[in-house]
């Protein structure tokens, strides 16, 4: 939200307080490990429908004190600013972290019509055409799995047989595959986590991003790339996730 003009930055006397309370809403879900595959295992076992995760992060937000921050910081904008683009990129901006912010909240109390309304503020409800995709690529992937003699996926194909079997489509005009990018290889997979450091530390020095980080996970159990803006971090999976991922990719 600075303006691109080193020399003339429109929101100067607003971006730092914005910045101080900005989030990524995704961090705030990361549960413990241990119970994470504790969870999986009795899930893939058929003991459990319903996994039960705890969210650490999520209660010790301090979802509260930041509201409040930034319904004064949209008031003081609205009251104070001249330039109207400005004001309004504010007001939508702020606007979302409140709704996003009130989406944490219905998630750590439990309230899933709430967290499900702000959700779809947020990031808007699938289109049909989408949603028709993917249950097609269910059932696909169901087809192709019913062979594989493995007590834990014959479980999960019965299990989608069950959600999916009876769906049926009633849109004509899905996704057809052949339109989605393929993607561009750029050179081999990293084998090893010095690798992805590596990579990542030199992509960084392109850009110049020099209060950025890298940051190998070795707690948290996650298992993708990730970056948080928050606390300008790129996060790396440790070791023992890496080579699951690259065993994948192997598969």
């Amino acid at each position: 939200m600075e303006a691109v003009n080193n020399a003339e930055k429109l929101d100067s006397r607003w971006y730092a307080r914005f910045e101080a309370v900005v989030f990524e809403d995704y961090e705030q879900f990361n549960d413990n490990k241990e119970n994470r595959d504790e969870q999986e295992n009795r899930f893939l076992a058929g003991e459990i429908v319903n996994p039960t995760f705890d969210y650490p992060e999520l209660e010790s937000f301090n979802i509260d004190e930041r509201e409040e921050i930034l319904i004064d910081l949209k008031n003081d904008v609205l009251e104070l600013e001249q330039n109207e683009t400005v004001k309004k990129i504010y007001r939508t901006k702020i606007n979302e972290t409140l709704a996003t912010l009130r989406m944490l909240r219905a998630a750590k109390n439990g309230d899933d019509r709430k967290f499900s309304r702000y959700a779809d503020f947020i990031y808007g409800k699938p289109e049909g055409a989408d949603v028709n995709y993917i249950i097609q690529h269910v059932k696909e992937l169901i087809e192709v799995n019913e062979a594989i003699e493995d007590k834990e996926v014959q479980h999960a194909v019965e299990r989608l047989k069950n959600i999916f079997g009876e769906i049926e489509s009633t849109i004509d005009d899905g996704v057809d595959k052949s339109v989605l990018p393929k993607g561009e290889k750029k050179g081999d997979l990293v084998e090893n986590i010095e690798e992805a450091v590596t990579a990542f530390g030199a992509a960084l020095a392109d850009l110049k991003a020099d209060d950025w980080s890298v940051v190998v996970d070795n707690e948290k159990g996650i298992s993708s790339f990730s970056v948080n803006q928050e606390h300008k971090i790129v996060r790396v999976p440790s070791e023992d996730e890496l080579k699951k991922r690259l065993s994948q990719k192997e598969d």
